[in-house]
């Protein structure tokens, strides 16, 4: 995200923000899914925080990162290594609207409709390199940060 679009950012989540590569990688293998260094808001972050200001102890499912431009488009990013099933990610997009709609970050799901859309890397979707082409590729391009 450029410095433009995040400052457009509720301030909670302005100070969220992470490398895609952090946000991507798996705990389990301790593998990056993108090299990528573009910033984007840690949606683990964001969701240990709307934990605590809603006093729930059961963490509900989230997107690993989301990503803004600055004309106010949203991207949800989900890195799997390995698969994943359709009512896993369907859970993750609620959970995800729900905390972003009650904490006020969002004003409707209509919101979400005009503005929101869904990457998934490496569940049939894209690989590790058509993700890095056809997402992180266009917004260094946008940004100004691609690597040559």
């Amino acid at each position: 995200m450029t410095k433009e679009a995040i400052e457009k950012l509720p301030e909670v989540m302005q100070s969220m923000t992470a490398t895609l590569k952090h946000c991507s990688k798996d705990d389990a293998s301790f593998d990056y899914m993108t090299e990528s260094r573009l910033l984007a808001v840690n949606f683990d972050r964001f969701s240990k925080y709307y934990c605590q200001v809603v006093k729930i102890a059961q963490q509900p499912k989230t997107n690993d990162a989301l990503y803004c431009t600055e004309d106010g488009k949203w991207y949800f990013v989900e890195f799997k290594n390995g698969s994943i099933k359709k009512d896993e990610i369907y859970r993750k997009i609620y959970d995800s609207l729900i905390m972003l709609i009650e904490a006020g970050m969002i004003p409707d799901y209509q919101f979400s409709r005009e503005n929101i859309s869904y990457i998934l890397d490496e569940t049939n979707t894209y690989t590790k390199e058509q993700f890095e082409q056809l997402f992180v590729k266009k917004f260094e391009k946008l940004e100004g940060t691609d690597r040559k």
